[in-house]
């Protein structure tokens, strides 16, 4: 990198940690397991586009190795848990040692921290009050989001988002660019079909992979729509 490049960051959930594993199982463990930071226990999700063979490796392998995970977070817990706040504290500094301008998306971050984080905003730095993860999610039609969100397998949009979300988002980084990080115009939500946005797995195909591990009841049931 070298001054005057302009840098366009997403940071992806803390949740996200590449455990060592089998290749073909590593993209899902590492959106699979998830952590609470308040019980410190960890638990597997099943995720709505996996298919029921790699269920079956996952959760074999998080049964397997469920001490060493609680021990790995239970050890790194602050980093962590605050990963998000630190990765953006790193870019600004590096904006500001090499004349780089940073916009940032962060998909872990609350209003209590986005408050914080607009006093840092100069012309070469930025974070988003908006999460990738909740644009594309929001697209969907709210009245279909509980009968067919389990079903939810492959995205068919180009960059999780729709064609209007995309113009947008032209819309978006230009004014970022032109150093004007108020007013910016709002993503559209509710009004993609779910059926238009995702490959939907059928009643057989979810049935079959609710029976695979329903010891974990409701926890095993997550929303992510990102491969």
């Amino acid at each position: 990198m070298k001054p005057g490049d302009i840098v366009l960051i997403h940071i992806s959930s803390r949740d996200r940690i590449d455990f060592v594993c089998p290749s073909d199982i590593s993209e899902h463990l590492s959106a699979s397991v998830k952590y609470d930071f308040i019980k410190r226990k960890s638990w597997c999700t099943i995720l709505p586009n996996m298919r029921v063979e790699k269920i079956k490796k996952v959760l074999d392998y998080y049964n397997t190795f469920k001490n060493e995970i609680d021990f790995l977070y239970m050890s790194f817990e602050d980093e962590i848990k605050y990963l998000s706040q630190r990765t953006i504290s790193y870019l600004y500094t590096i904006s500001k040692l090499y004349d780089i301008k940073m916009i940032v998306f962060c998909s872990n971050h609350d209003n209590y921290f986005h408050r914080h984080y607009k006093k840092l905003y100069y012309d070469n730095f930025f974070v988003s009050h908006w999460s990738l993860f909740e644009i594309s999610y929001n697209e969907i039609l709210r009245s279909e989001k509980d009968d067919y969100t389990s079903k939810m397998r492959d995205d068919k949009r180009y960059n999780h988002l729709s064609k209007e979300n995309h113009v947008v988002m032209i819309n978006f980084l230009t004014q970022i660019l032109n150093n004007s990080y108020y007013n910016l115009p709002r993503f559209k939500e509710d009004f993609v079909k779910i059926r238009d946005a995702y490959d939907l797995e059928t009643d057989q195909e979810n049935y079959q992979n609710l029976s695979v591990s329903d010891d974990q009841n409701d926890k095993n049931l997550d929303v992510f729509i990102y491969d």
